[in-house]
């Protein structure tokens, strides 16, 4: 239904306009009566109006200047003037701001009548017209990001068989950049992995409005989704209309821009956490590249994003910060391939996801500094099976929802490439230590047993914490938090008990000498475990014999 404001400041006029619209065309207008300018104006000013028959010269305000305010507020309103002055004046400036029509007062009826079917029909073929845009509009608003994502996918996989149109592409993907200038690129990870597969990807949603309502006052952003709940923001400082203008300073602008963003990451990542909940990991580059060499540079953050620093949750990262970590040379060779799987293996099996990852991030270093095929071929099928190793020994057959593809695992050429493979492998484990979490109450009790059971069976031996790190797969200094935290006792505090109590029990046995007794329990001599027993129960051995006798 359309709405009609009659104007006019002769109130027999306006209701007579009124009565003659409404008895005579066949469907529903909704009329609205004026008799001023002002009255017309506060009518606007509360609801839409779609056609406006109005009169010229009335006094306060004019027709005319009535029109000129409807443009202002509702511009698409169509107005038509009555008026019973055949000026041509009047006539010119309504037709120069966009008036629909005009009639005179002297007119017939059927006339007026016509002219307001004529508006209504206008208003239709209008709304018909804009419908089928904005249908178009919407079929490719919707398809735009698709079609967005595996440009820019290509794109940073070097695939893009485009290059050379980049200014092209481009605009007509509506990608806010300028292809002509670097670009830094910035990854972003939701860190909530129990959120279920729909709740990741909105929470991924709102991590990405986040970061664009933050950064966007201040720079030119496009971003879209790499991988499930991974992000990729390509981003360009605002540049000058004129960048050629001697105002405009581009490397001031990327220093200008790398400083917003190092700045911004703390920002981003608490209003995730107070807002929505969310764990978020950051890693801005700091160094632009052009466009055709984003792909290097995507692989390079995105492999020190996974092993690197996939360990950590909520990590926030700039590319300068990692220089001197990221691209030192390893240390290792290939001759020591067989012992880091088997401490891979350990960490594996006692859940020890931190090391793991430095350790597969280190391993595939010293892998790719070779740049040979068959080694590459070597470590990938000497990692696999330690997987199989830990599925067979942990995981019953309902548990295999981890959405390992064992297809995938097994064939190296399943993937694109050895980083793509590692990447595999990686998150592999990842789903393997997410299982486990959910375990690890019983892990860590199984762990405090065997410790225990290697002190008591080992008095004489060596019971440093790197031996006994060593026997549970754990670093030393870890394992010393992990056993106060689990045990509420220190482990030496143990070792003493147990030292204590074992020594009580050989005393009371009458054939065994005291010096017997110190080598039993590790001591290096017999005056130290005295000084030892001592000190604990305020009797010499020999003396808590007596008392005991």
């Amino acid at each position: 239904m359309y709405r009609l404001l009659i104007v006019d400041d002769e109130e027999l006029i306006v209701h007579g306009l009124a009565q003659l619209i409404e008895s005579s065309l066949d469907y529903e207008v909704d009329i609205h009566l004026a008799y001023s300018a002002f009255e017309a104006l506060n009518i606007f000013n509360r609801i839409k109006i779609d056609i406006v028959l109005s009169d010229i010269r009335m006094p306060g305000m004019s027709g005319l200047a009535l029109q000129q305010e409807i443009n202002r507020v509702w511009p698409h309103a169509l107005v038509i003037f009555l008026t019973g002055h055949d000026d041509f004046n009047y006539l010119h400036t309504a037709s120069r701001n966009n008036s629909f029509n005009y009639i005179l007062k002297t007119e017939d009826d059927n006339i007026i009548v016509e002219t307001i079917h004529n508006a209504v029909q206008m208003l239709e073929n209008k709304f018909e017209r804009e419908q089928l845009v904005m249908q178009a509009n919407a079929y490719m608003l919707e398809a735009l990001p698709m079609l967005q994502k595996e440009w820019i996918g290509d794109l940073l996989r070097g695939e893009d068989k485009d290059a050379g149109k980049l200014d092209e592409r481009m605009t007509e993907l509506k990608i806010p950049l300028n292809a002509a200038f670097p670009v830094l690129l910035m990854l972003g990870r939701v860190e909530n992995r129990e959120l279920k597969s729909q709740d990741q990807t909105l929470h991924g949603f709102s991590l990405h409005a986040i970061v664009n309502e933050l950064l966007s006052p201040s720079l030119q952003l496009f971003s879209c989704m790499y991988e499930h709940g991974n992000w990729i923001w390509l981003i360009q400082p605002k540049l000058a209309p004129e960048h050629n203008d001697p105002q405009f300073n581009l490397d001031s602008s990327w220093k200008l821009a790398t400083m917003l963003i190092s700045q911004s990451l703390e920002q981003i990542q608490a209003a995730c956490k107070k807002y929505l909940g969310l764990k978020v990991s950051l890693l801005a580059g700091t160094i632009p590249v052009p466009f055709h060499e984003s792909s290097q540079t995507f692989s390079r953050l995105k492999r020190i994003f996974n092993f690197e620093y996939g360990l950590h949750k909520e990590v926030l990262l700039l590319e300068s910060q990692l220089s001197l970590s990221t691209e030192r040379e390893s240390d290792t060779s290939f001759q020591s391939l067989t012992g880091m799987i088997r401490r891979l293996e350990t960490y594996l099996e006692t859940s020890q996801r931190e090391p793991f990852f430095l350790l597969l991030s280190k391993l595939v270093r010293s892998t790719e500094e070779h740049a040979n095929d068959q080694i590459k071929l070597q470590t990938y099928y000497a990692i696999v099976p330690i997987f199989f190793t830990f599925l067979n020994k942990s995981l019953d057959k309902s548990s295999i929802g981890l959405n390992i593809d064992l297809g995938k695992l097994t064939q190296l050429t399943a993937h694109s490439s050895w980083e793509d493979a590692m990447e595999y492998l990686a998150k592999v484990a990842e789903a393997i230590f997410e299982y486990s979490q959910s375990n690890v109450a019983e892990l860590e009790l199984k762990v405090i047993a065997t410790i225990k059971r290697y002190i008591e069976n080992n008095l004489a031996g060596d019971l440093s914490l790197a031996k006994i790190g060593e026997v549970v797969g754990f670093n030393p200094s870890y394992l010393s938090r992990l056993y106060k935290q689990l045990s509420g006792e220190g482990l030496f505090e143990y070792i003493t008990e147990v030292r204590l109590n074992k020594a009580k029990q050989l005393l009371r046995n009458p054939l065994l000498k005291v010096h017997e007794i110190s080598m039993e329990l590790g001591f290096e001599s017999s005056a130290y475990f005295t000084k030892f027993f001592k000190r604990a129960t305020n009797l010499t051995p020999s003396e808590y014999r007596e008392v005991q006798d």
